[in-house]
């Protein structure tokens, strides 16, 4: 294993020492995903198949393993908004859409809103001279995602599926206003959003994100003259605030109208929170007992960056303590002898016990800045530092016993360095065991 566990480590433990998802959960996630891609690619068979309902077979087929998995996590596939499989327009033909971003040379925090709001008409006035205007803003709330869209005494309201973001919120209140602009009466649009990631994204010509690709087509297909320009939100510029208010008011109203389509990426991203929390829940149902890792990994997210640069020995280390399996403490399995007892207490050897009950241990763990109010403590995030300063041979060697130095070395994982020939025969307890025990991890 990469991360060097002892053998007969817990399977749950190891994959949450690396942040990895449980086979049964990645396989769940696996077909989930490919269903969502096929459902967002046009003219694939797959869409009816993944819709219909389904009836039971012996053998369960891949659509019916989807529909329980659905079902299982209370998840909705069906209105994935389809991609675009090819560009309309060849790319040698592609001219640049036009997108004002001059606004950004303002840092509002520090520049009077007077001036970029002078500097706003100023640009409306010299380059977008008789452009008709359309205002875009999107809200996002914890279980409601709106976006609206305002033009002189006219407006409209979309709310859209929870799972969205906020940046594809944006972009969706821009394609629709690219959408009503098509149906009216004037040929020169102007479309303002205060959403930089928005209006950059579908000027940028080589964008992955396929709804801007959308605006695009629709932009660049168009007799119309239709450009985007940035604003920056909450200085005062009417259209803009208005767009705010109304956005906010589409999220949260009840009778907003529910705009049909979400996007692969956002479902995808909406998967794996589902799935990690599905995760999180089966982790918290196992017992401390069984699974030592939880009293010091309570969450099965990602591990931080630890403080100090470590050698590939002492993650090994740092990950066995962690899991709670050792060789001092578990080699036993292999050997198929008893479990062994700590000769001081007469108790069981176990992580816990060493590195906060034993007194044999306690110079050491004063030593070393162990926390010993509790396992996580001792050996949670930002204990890597202690813990490789517990193996080093100065503290070991504070040990007078040699058992005790011996057990300490060998519960951490250390290799002593054997200096003396093979065939010469150990003077002590320690180098036997050493030689005998410790020549491997």
């Amino acid at each position: 294993m990469a991360i060097g566990a002892f053998k007969l480590s817990p399977i749950d433990s190891m994959l949450c020492e690396v942040h990895y998802l449980p086979l049964n959960i990645r396989q769940k996630y696996l077909i989930t995903k490919f269903a969502a891609k096929k459902m967002s690619t046009p003219q694939t068979g797959l869409i009816r198949t993944i819709s219909e309902p389904y009836h039971k077979h012996l053998l369960k087929p891949l659509y019916i393993k989807l529909h329980d998995i659905l079902e299982e996590i209370s998840f909705n596939i069906s209105n994935i908004k389809q991609k675009e499989m090819f560009p309309t327009i060849p790319p040698w033909n592609t001219n640049h859409i036009e997108a004002n971003t001059e606004l950004t040379k303002f840092n509002k925090n520090n520049t009077p809103h007077s001036l970029i709001i002078n500097t706003f008409y100023e640009i409306i006035n010299t380059k977008f001279k008789n452009y008709y205007h359309f205002y875009t803003d999107a809200s996002k709330t914890t279980n409601e995602t709106g976006f609206a869209i305002n033009h002189r005494d006219e407006y409209s309201l979309h709310k859209l599926d929870p799972l969205s973001s906020i940046y594809l919120a944006e972009t969706f209140a821009i394609l629709e206003a690219t959408l009503t602009a098509l149906s009216s009466n004037h040929v020169k649009v102007l479309i303002l959003s205060d959403s930089m990631s928005a209006v950059t994204s579908i000027a940028n010509v080589h964008t992955k994100c396929n709804l801007a690709q959308s605006i695009q087509n629709i932009i660049l297909l168009t007799d119309k003259s239709i450009k985007l320009m940035w604003v920056p939100s909450h200085i005062g510029i009417p259209g803009n605030e208005l767009a705010d208010e109304l956005a906010m008011k589409a999220a949260s109203s009840p009778d907003t109208k529910i705009y049909p389509h979400v996007t692969y990426d956002d479902v995808i991203r909406a998967l794996k929170t589902k799935l990690y929390t599905l995760w999180q829940n089966q982790w918290e149902k196992q017992s401390n007992q069984n699974n030592k890792l939880r009293q010091i990994k309570p969450l099965t997210k990602k591990w931080p960056d630890p403080p100090v640069k470590l050698t590939r020995h002492e993650e090994t280390m740092i990950a066995r303590v962690r899991i709670g399996h050792t060789r001092i403490t578990h080699s036993y399995l292999m050997r198929r002898e008893l479990k062994p007892r700590c000769k001081t207490c007469n108790c069981e050897l176990t992580v816990n016990h060493i590195f906060l009950e034993c007194p044999t241990y306690h110079n050491a763990r004063s030593k070393a800045n162990i926390n010993t109010s509790s396992l996580k403590d001792a050996l949670g995030p930002g204990q890597e530092k202690n813990i490789s300063i517990a193996k080093s041979k100065s503290l070991v060697g504070a040990f007078a016993i040699k058992h005790e130095k011996a057990s300490l070395t060998k519960f951490l994982g250390k290799k002593p360095r054997a200096k003396k020939h093979f065939n010469q025969k150990p003077t002590s307890d320690f180098e036997l065991y050493s030689f005998n025990k410790l020549l491997l991890l």
